[in-house]
């Protein structure tokens, strides 16, 4: 799977694609990122894992992270929570 990136440089991941990892209907996934219980954070590599970028983003107690490569394919991901 690959990880769009905006005219901005945002990394655009598809909604249904996250509401599906959090196991929520799209429409209560965007309802939960309108009122802000949505949060994400990019982090770059360094060092050995220079090029790469893990992607966080949080809704409620759960957790997805995925480490994409410098052509923005996910290499790995995982849920927490």
């Amino acid at each position: 799977m690959k990880v769009e990136r905006g005219p901005d440089g945002d990394y655009l991941i598809d909604p249904a694609m996250l509401a599906a990892k959090f196991g929520l209907p799209l429409e209560r996934f965007r309802q939960k990122n309108r009122i802000g219980q949505v949060t994400s954070l990019v982090e770059a590599g360094e060092g050995d894992d220079a090029g790469t970028h893990r992607l966080t983003v949080r809704c409620g107690r759960q957790v997805w992270r995925a480490v994409i490569d410098d052509q923005h394919v996910i290499l790995q991901d995982e849920m927490i929570g």
